[in-house]
Protein backbone atom coordinates (compact mmCIF):
# COMPACT_ATOMS: atom_id res chain seq x y z
CA UNK A 1 0.00 0.00 0.00
CA UNK A 2 1.43 3.09 -0.65
CA UNK A 3 1.64 5.73 1.97
CA UNK A 4 2.55 9.52 2.29
CA UNK A 5 4.40 10.45 5.45
CA UNK A 6 3.34 13.74 7.10
CA UNK A 7 4.60 15.92 10.24
CA UNK A 8 2.18 16.72 12.55
CA UNK A 9 3.42 19.28 14.88
CA UNK A 10 6.39 17.83 16.64
CA UNK A 11 5.27 13.92 15.47
CA UNK A 12 4.68 12.61 12.56
CA UNK A 13 2.52 9.62 10.79
CA UNK A 14 1.60 8.15 7.57
CA UNK A 15 -1.54 8.09 5.71
CA UNK A 16 -2.69 5.66 3.05
CA UNK A 17 -2.18 8.10 -0.32
CA UNK A 18 -5.98 8.87 -1.05
CA UNK A 19 -7.32 9.20 -4.52
CA UNK A 20 -7.66 12.91 -5.71
CA UNK A 21 -10.31 12.33 -7.96
CA UNK A 22 -12.67 10.60 -5.25
CA UNK A 23 -11.52 13.25 -2.88
CA UNK A 24 -13.06 16.04 -5.20
CA UNK A 25 -16.08 14.42 -6.00
CA UNK A 26 -16.97 13.77 -2.38
CA UNK A 27 -16.36 17.32 -1.60
CA UNK A 28 -18.52 17.97 -4.16
CA UNK A 29 -21.13 15.93 -3.03
CA UNK A 30 -20.98 17.45 0.53
CA UNK A 31 -20.92 21.46 -0.52
CA UNK A 32 -24.11 20.36 -2.37
CA UNK A 33 -25.70 18.79 0.30
CA UNK A 34 -24.93 21.97 2.31
CA UNK A 35 -26.12 24.29 -0.25
CA UNK A 36 -29.45 22.36 0.02
CA UNK A 37 -29.84 22.21 3.08
CA UNK A 38 -29.37 26.42 3.24
CA UNK A 39 -32.51 26.56 0.37
CA UNK A 40 -34.23 24.35 2.94
CA UNK A 41 -34.02 26.61 5.65
CA UNK A 42 -34.37 29.48 3.27
CA UNK A 43 -38.13 28.22 2.12
CA UNK A 44 -39.12 28.55 5.74
CA UNK A 45 -37.30 32.03 6.84
CA UNK A 46 -38.37 34.04 4.21
CA UNK A 47 -39.90 37.64 6.05
CA UNK A 48 -43.55 39.07 5.14
CA UNK A 49 -42.00 41.19 2.18
CA UNK A 50 -40.07 38.16 0.07
CA UNK A 51 -36.36 38.55 1.30
CA UNK A 52 -34.34 35.40 2.32
CA UNK A 53 -32.44 35.54 5.12
CA UNK A 54 -29.04 36.41 4.52
CA UNK A 55 -27.12 33.59 6.35
CA UNK A 56 -29.10 31.09 4.70
CA UNK A 57 -29.04 32.40 0.95
CA UNK A 58 -25.18 33.63 1.06
CA UNK A 59 -24.71 29.56 2.59
CA UNK A 60 -26.49 28.06 -0.48
CA UNK A 61 -24.71 30.22 -2.79
CA UNK A 62 -21.14 29.55 -1.20
CA UNK A 63 -21.80 25.66 -0.80
CA UNK A 64 -22.99 25.36 -4.61
CA UNK A 65 -19.86 27.05 -5.80
CA UNK A 66 -17.76 25.23 -4.34
CA UNK A 67 -20.03 21.83 -5.36
CA UNK A 68 -19.33 23.10 -8.91
CA UNK A 69 -15.95 24.06 -8.94
CA UNK A 70 -14.76 20.73 -7.08
CA UNK A 71 -17.40 18.32 -9.26
CA UNK A 72 -15.05 19.91 -12.17
CA UNK A 73 -11.90 19.43 -10.39
CA UNK A 74 -12.53 16.04 -10.11
CA UNK A 75 -13.33 14.78 -13.78
CA UNK A 76 -10.42 16.71 -14.57
CA UNK A 77 -8.08 14.87 -12.42
CA UNK A 78 -9.81 11.49 -13.59
CA UNK A 79 -8.34 12.17 -17.15
CA UNK A 80 -5.08 13.68 -16.15
CA UNK A 81 -4.77 10.20 -14.04
CA UNK A 82 -6.27 8.19 -16.74
CA UNK A 83 -4.44 9.27 -19.50
CA UNK A 84 -1.25 6.98 -20.03
CA UNK A 85 1.81 8.44 -19.05
CA UNK A 86 3.84 7.36 -22.43
CA UNK A 87 0.66 8.51 -24.49
CA UNK A 88 1.13 11.18 -26.87
CA UNK A 89 -1.17 13.65 -28.42
CA UNK A 90 -1.22 14.75 -31.96
CA UNK A 91 -2.81 17.82 -33.05
CA UNK A 92 -2.52 18.92 -36.98
CA UNK A 93 -2.46 22.32 -37.47
CA UNK A 94 -2.05 23.82 -41.08
CA UNK A 95 -0.27 20.90 -42.19
CA UNK A 96 2.01 20.39 -39.09
CA UNK A 97 1.85 17.84 -37.08
CA UNK A 98 2.05 19.21 -33.43
CA UNK A 99 2.64 16.97 -30.51
CA UNK A 100 2.25 16.69 -26.80
CA UNK A 101 3.33 14.74 -24.24
CA UNK A 102 1.40 13.97 -20.80
CA UNK A 103 3.18 16.95 -18.84
CA UNK A 104 2.06 19.47 -21.53
CA UNK A 105 -1.31 17.86 -22.33
CA UNK A 106 -2.26 18.53 -18.42
CA UNK A 107 -0.41 22.02 -18.73
CA UNK A 108 -1.89 23.36 -22.48
CA UNK A 109 -5.18 21.67 -22.61
CA UNK A 110 -8.67 22.62 -20.63
CA UNK A 111 -10.71 20.12 -18.98
CA UNK A 112 -13.19 20.18 -21.99
CA UNK A 113 -10.71 19.10 -24.65
CA UNK A 114 -8.90 16.53 -22.34
CA UNK A 115 -11.98 14.93 -21.82
CA UNK A 116 -14.08 15.06 -24.77
CA UNK A 117 -10.68 14.68 -27.05
CA UNK A 118 -7.68 13.73 -25.65
CA UNK A 119 -8.83 11.17 -23.16
CA UNK A 120 -10.77 8.95 -25.82
CA UNK A 121 -8.09 8.99 -27.81
CA UNK A 122 -5.70 8.10 -25.24
CA UNK A 123 -7.63 5.11 -24.07
CA UNK A 124 -9.37 4.29 -27.19
CA UNK A 125 -12.66 4.90 -26.68
CA UNK A 126 -15.26 7.05 -28.39
CA UNK A 127 -15.77 10.92 -27.39
CA UNK A 128 -18.28 11.34 -25.54
CA UNK A 129 -18.99 14.91 -27.39
CA UNK A 130 -22.18 14.74 -28.60
CA UNK A 131 -23.73 12.75 -26.40
CA UNK A 132 -26.44 12.74 -23.86
CA UNK A 133 -23.86 12.75 -20.94
CA UNK A 134 -21.72 15.87 -22.79
CA UNK A 135 -24.24 18.46 -22.77
CA UNK A 136 -24.82 18.42 -18.91
CA UNK A 137 -20.96 18.52 -18.95
CA UNK A 138 -20.56 21.38 -20.68
CA UNK A 139 -22.87 23.27 -18.93
CA UNK A 140 -21.10 22.58 -15.62
CA UNK A 141 -17.62 23.65 -16.91
CA UNK A 142 -19.24 27.08 -18.08
CA UNK A 143 -21.06 27.51 -14.82
CA UNK A 144 -17.08 26.85 -13.49
CA UNK A 145 -15.88 29.40 -15.98
CA UNK A 146 -18.87 31.89 -14.47
CA UNK A 147 -17.86 31.81 -11.01
CA UNK A 148 -13.84 31.43 -11.49
CA UNK A 149 -13.94 34.20 -13.82
CA UNK A 150 -16.56 36.30 -12.79
CA UNK A 151 -17.66 39.51 -14.27
CA UNK A 152 -19.58 42.56 -13.70
CA UNK A 153 -22.70 41.33 -15.45
CA UNK A 154 -22.74 38.66 -13.70
CA UNK A 155 -22.42 39.54 -10.29
CA UNK A 156 -25.61 42.24 -10.82
CA UNK A 157 -29.68 41.60 -11.57
CA UNK A 158 -30.89 42.99 -14.94
CA UNK A 159 -34.52 43.06 -15.70
CA UNK A 160 -37.27 39.84 -14.47
CA UNK A 161 -35.79 38.46 -11.30
CA UNK A 162 -37.20 34.99 -12.79
CA UNK A 163 -35.66 35.29 -16.44
CA UNK A 164 -31.94 37.10 -15.26
CA UNK A 165 -29.49 35.32 -16.15
CA UNK A 166 -27.24 36.72 -12.92
CA UNK A 167 -25.20 34.19 -11.40
CA UNK A 168 -26.86 33.97 -7.91
CA UNK A 169 -30.54 33.50 -10.18
CA UNK A 170 -28.32 30.47 -11.71
CA UNK A 171 -27.01 28.99 -8.47
CA UNK A 172 -29.72 29.91 -5.90
CA UNK A 173 -32.50 28.08 -7.04
CA UNK A 174 -34.71 24.77 -5.83
CA UNK A 175 -33.39 22.28 -6.80
CA UNK A 176 -30.17 23.21 -7.25
CA UNK A 177 -29.16 22.07 -10.66
CA UNK A 178 -26.91 19.05 -10.13
CA UNK A 179 -23.01 19.11 -9.50
CA UNK A 180 -21.14 15.63 -8.73
CA UNK A 181 -23.88 13.44 -10.87
CA UNK A 182 -22.73 15.04 -13.88
CA UNK A 183 -19.49 14.27 -13.05
CA UNK A 184 -20.47 10.84 -11.64
CA UNK A 185 -22.58 9.96 -14.85
CA UNK A 186 -19.34 10.68 -16.88
CA UNK A 187 -16.57 8.67 -14.81
CA UNK A 188 -19.37 6.07 -15.02
CA UNK A 189 -18.88 6.38 -19.13
CA UNK A 190 -15.15 6.33 -18.77
CA UNK A 191 -14.93 2.98 -16.76
CA UNK A 192 -17.24 1.14 -18.91
CA UNK A 193 -15.64 2.17 -21.68
CA UNK A 194 -11.89 0.57 -20.43
CA UNK A 195 -14.06 -2.35 -18.90
CA UNK A 196 -12.80 -1.32 -15.18
CA UNK A 197 -14.01 0.27 -12.42
CA UNK A 198 -11.46 1.61 -9.70
CA UNK A 199 -12.36 0.69 -5.97
CA UNK A 200 -12.76 3.74 -4.84
CA UNK A 201 -15.52 4.33 -7.62
CA UNK A 202 -17.42 0.91 -6.42
CA UNK A 203 -17.18 2.20 -2.67
CA UNK A 204 -19.01 5.84 -3.51
CA UNK A 205 -21.72 5.55 -1.17
CA UNK A 206 -24.04 8.17 -3.39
Amino acid sequence: MQAALLNLGNKSGGISIPNATALFLDLSKTHLDSANACVAQCQQSVDPHGHLPEIDSFGAIEHYMASVIFACTALEALANELIPDTYVHVLTKKGVDHKYDKEEIERRFGPKEKLGDVLPNAIGVTTPKGGVLWEPCRRLFDLRARIIHMKTADRLFQGDARTASSIWNEVLQDPLPDTYKVATALMDYFFNAIGKRPRWFEKLPF
